[in-house]
């Protein structure tokens, strides 16, 4: 009876495997955007455990088979490292 495209667009809170070499992008939409707690590169760095949303994701890995995101911090876009597991799809 019902689509599967109505009922996907209401679900919320949408898992995404960091470890996914392809980021799912929608191509009648915007690319989505993801939030998460980040754990930055450096230790010490005070972005460390805040939450931001990821606006873009690098094409490339780093050498040690990370890989690196934009992060938007209350309107700061920088470069962040996720290692954190539980990211979503879309707003917090």
């Amino acid at each position: 009876m019902a689509s599967p495209t109505s009922s996907e667009t209401g679900s919320q809170s949408k898992r995404w495997d960091p470890s996914s070499d392809d980021m799912p992008i929608n191509p009648s939409q915007p690319p989505p955007l993801y939030w998460g707690k980040v754990t930055v590169i450096k230790r010490g760095d005070s972005r460390r455990g805040k939450l931001g949303i990821i606006t873009k994701r690098y094409p490339k890995r780093t050498e040690d088979g990370q890989w690196l995101y934009d992060v938007s911090f209350d309107d700061e876009v920088e470069v962040v490292q996720y290692v954190h597991s539980d990211l979503y799809m879309g707003q917090p």
